[in-house]
Protein backbone atom coordinates (compact mmCIF):
# COMPACT_ATOMS: atom_id res chain seq x y z
CA UNK A 1 0.00 0.00 0.00
CA UNK A 2 1.25 3.26 -0.75
CA UNK A 3 -0.59 7.30 -0.73
CA UNK A 4 -0.78 9.28 -3.72
CA UNK A 5 1.94 12.37 -3.41
CA UNK A 6 -1.09 14.79 -3.91
CA UNK A 7 -4.80 14.96 -3.75
CA UNK A 8 -6.58 14.37 -6.82
CA UNK A 9 -8.96 16.92 -8.23
CA UNK A 10 -11.92 15.55 -7.74
CA UNK A 11 -11.42 14.76 -4.05
CA UNK A 12 -10.33 18.47 -3.83
CA UNK A 13 -13.54 19.50 -5.11
CA UNK A 14 -15.64 17.28 -3.23
CA UNK A 15 -14.13 18.06 0.07
CA UNK A 16 -14.52 21.66 -0.62
CA UNK A 17 -18.48 21.57 -1.85
CA UNK A 18 -18.74 19.45 1.36
CA UNK A 19 -17.50 21.99 3.23
CA UNK A 20 -19.28 24.38 2.06
CA UNK A 21 -22.59 23.14 2.80
CA UNK A 22 -21.72 21.52 6.28
CA UNK A 23 -20.79 25.21 6.61
CA UNK A 24 -24.07 26.48 6.03
CA UNK A 25 -27.06 24.68 6.32
CA UNK A 26 -25.70 20.86 6.01
CA UNK A 27 -28.73 19.85 3.66
CA UNK A 28 -27.56 18.16 1.04
CA UNK A 29 -31.37 17.26 -0.28
CA UNK A 30 -33.44 19.27 -3.17
CA UNK A 31 -31.13 21.07 -5.92
CA UNK A 32 -28.20 21.51 -3.79
CA UNK A 33 -25.68 18.90 -5.24
CA UNK A 34 -26.55 20.15 -8.80
CA UNK A 35 -25.68 23.66 -7.49
CA UNK A 36 -22.51 22.74 -5.77
CA UNK A 37 -21.38 20.82 -9.17
CA UNK A 38 -21.92 24.25 -10.67
CA UNK A 39 -19.01 25.29 -8.19
CA UNK A 40 -15.87 25.47 -10.19
CA UNK A 41 -12.78 24.36 -8.27
CA UNK A 42 -9.02 24.38 -9.86
CA UNK A 43 -5.93 23.00 -7.64
CA UNK A 44 -5.73 23.25 -4.12
CA UNK A 45 -4.98 26.55 -3.49
CA UNK A 46 -7.49 29.36 -2.51
CA UNK A 47 -7.31 32.01 -5.29
CA UNK A 48 -9.21 35.62 -4.96
CA UNK A 49 -9.01 38.09 -7.97
CA UNK A 50 -6.67 36.28 -10.02
CA UNK A 51 -4.18 35.93 -6.72
CA UNK A 52 -3.45 33.56 -4.29
CA UNK A 53 -5.41 33.77 -1.35
CA UNK A 54 -3.65 32.43 1.86
CA UNK A 55 -5.31 35.13 4.82
CA UNK A 56 -2.85 35.03 8.18
CA UNK A 57 -4.23 33.37 10.80
CA UNK A 58 -6.35 35.26 13.53
CA UNK A 59 -3.75 34.67 16.09
CA UNK A 60 -0.60 36.45 14.36
CA UNK A 61 1.11 39.50 16.12
CA UNK A 62 3.01 41.93 14.01
CA UNK A 63 6.08 43.39 15.17
CA UNK A 64 7.57 46.69 14.14
CA UNK A 65 11.29 46.73 12.96
CA UNK A 66 13.08 48.55 14.98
Amino acid sequence: MRSLPWPLPSVVAGSFRTALVKAGSGDFSGDIPGKLREILVSGVFPVHDGKMYLPAPSDVVAQPHE
